[in-house]
């Protein structure tokens, strides 16, 4: 290998999690959120990283919560990358985008505006999602299957 090494840090974007006042020094107002990105963009920016990449979880229920409370609230990834291309330079940022629930041309314009206004460091992750309680957030009764979701994909 003789190019330069690249590497990037996953940011699971935040949220409030609903049993953080039992934790003392638990991430639970939500309202903090944008310094914490902020926070997490400069000194990534600052360390030399060629990359943010946030990934995205569109399924939502009671029994995530104990499992993780990143997937019951959290701030939509192309919002976030959205809000840090104005206080970043030189950091890539990527935005994972489901294409199963994504309007195609929405998705499209919107990411195209993020590579311009950030100068060209957008980056994109498509995903068709595997989770069927995704169907329900989007108002779908039932979760398409692979070949349809792969289908739309492309």
């Amino acid at each position: 290998m003789t190019g330069p090494l690249i590497i990037g840090a996953m940011v699971r974007t935040l949220g409030a999690y609903p049993s953080g006042w039992r934790q003392p020094g638990a991430h639970r107002d939500p309202a903090g959120d944008a310094d914490i990105l902020r926070r997490i963009a400069r000194e990534g920016e600052d360390a030399g990283l060629d990359y943010l990449f946030f990934g995205d979880w569109l399924a939502t229920g009671p029994d995530l919560e104990f499992r993780d409370p990143y997937l019951l609230a959290r701030i939509d990834p192309v919002s976030a990358v959205l809000f840090l291309a104005g206080i970043t330079s030189r950091i890539g940022l990527i935005a994972t985008v489901n294409t199963t629930y994504a309007d195609p041309y929405t998705t499209a314009r919107s990411l195209a505006s993020l590579d311009v206004l950030s100068g060209g460091r957008a980056g994109i992750n498509l995903v068709t999602g595997a989770e069927p309680r995704a169907a329900g957030n989007h108002g779908r009764d039932a979760h398409a299957d692979n070949e349809t979701r792969y289908d739309r994909a492309e």
